[in-house]
C-alpha cells in the first residue's frame, strides 16, 4: 500500500516498469548498475545532408567511439535524424564532452565533413544514458518485479531496447496472470518470474558482448566490413546475427570467423 495524504492505493502486486532510474529498484532492490555496460547516445536533426539516400539507413564506425558508431536515417523533407552512441568508458578515456565530440566527428572527420559541409542543426543535442543488457538475477521480491529498462534488457550491439522491453513485459504479465489465478505471490512464486526473464536474456546478453568485443578492434572493424561489401553470404550471415537474437549463439561459428578474415 502507499499513503499520499488522505489517499491510500492497496494492490496486489507492484510492478517496477519505471525506466532506467527505476524508483522501484532504487527502494526496493537497489541493483547497482555497472557503469562499464553504459552506454551513451547523443542524437539531432539536421537539414541538407549531403551524398545520402532518401532510403538509406548509413552507419559509421570510427576508431574513436569503437565499439559504438554514428548513424544518419533519413527522414521527410530533406531532414536526417543524426546521432552517435558510445561507451561511457570509452568517453572517458576520450576525456571530452560527449556532444563535442559528436560535433567534431560528423563535422571534421574525411567522410563525414563532406556531407554536413552544407548541413544545418535544426534541433537541440539530446543526450541520453541507455543502461545495457547485463546478467539477470534477483529481480522481484514477495509481490513485486522489475521488467523493461529497469533490469537493464539494451541490446548492446544496436542499442535497441524496445523490443526486449515489450519481452520481458509479456513475461511478467503472464507470470502475473498465474499468481492472480493461484492467488500466491510468494518469493519462492516471484522467482519463477526471475527465471524465465534470466532463460529469455541471459545467453543473448553474453553472445552480444561477444559481438561487441569483436568489433572493439578497428582492424577487425575494417575487415568485416569490406568484406560484408564483397561476400554475400557473410553479409547475410551478418545481418542474421543482428536481427534476429536467436541467432546470437552463432557468434561461435568457426565459418564466420573464415568469412570475416578470408572474404
Amino acid at each position: 500500500w502507499v499513503t499520499n495524504g488522505e489517499t491510500k492505493i492497496n494492490a496486489k502486486a507492484i510492478v517496477g516498469s519505471d525506466g532506467a532510474s527505476s524508483i522501484i529498484n532504487r527502494t526496493f532492490f537497489k541493483i547497482q548498475k555497472d557503469w562499464r555496460h553504459k552506454h551513451l547516445t547523443v542524437q539531432a536533426y539536421f537539414s541538407n545532408v549531403g551524398q545520402i539516400k532518401s532510403d538509406t539507413l548509413e552507419i559509421f564506425l570510427n576508431k574513436e567511439i569503437i565499439p559504438g558508431g554514428i548513424w544518419i536515417f533519413p527522414m521527410k523533407g530533406e531532414v536526417c535524424n543524426v546521432g552517435m552512441g558510445m561507451l561511457v568508458k570509452t568517453l572517458r578515456k576520450n576525456n571530452t564532452d560527449i556532444k563535442t565530440l559528436f560535433m567534431d566527428l560528423i563535422y571534421k572527420t574525411k567522410t563525414l565533413g563532406g556531407m554536413f559541409e552544407t548541413a544545418e542543426l535544426t534541433s537541440d543535442i539530446n543526450v541520453r544514458v541507455l543502461p545495457l543488457g547485463q546478467r539477470i538475477s534477483k529481480i522481484s521480491k514477495e509481490r513485486i518485479l522489475l521488467l523493461g529498462d529497469a533490469i537493464s534488457v539494451v541490446n548492446p550491439i544496436t542499442g535497441e531496447g524496445i523490443g526486449q522491453a515489450m519481452n520481458s513485459g509479456r513475461i511478467a504479465a503472464l507470470h502475473l496472470d498465474k499468481c492472480l489465478i493461484s492467488n500466491d505471490f510468494s518469493k519462492t512464486k516471484m522467482k519463477e518470474y526471475d527465471k524465465s526473464i534470466a532463460r529469455k536474456f541471459n545467453s543473448v546478453i553474453r553472445m552480444s558482448y561477444g559481438i561487441q568485443r569483436l568489433i572493439s578492434f578497428p582492424f577487425l572493424s575494417n575487415r568485416i566490413a569490406n568484406n560484408y561489401n564483397k561476400n554475400l553470404k557473410l553479409r547475410k550471415q551478418i545481418e542474421s546475427l543482428i536481427n534476429d537474437p536467436a541467432n546470437y549463439s552463432k557468434i561461435f561459428d568457426p565459418r564466420l570467423y573464415y568469412r570475416i578474415l578470408v572474404g
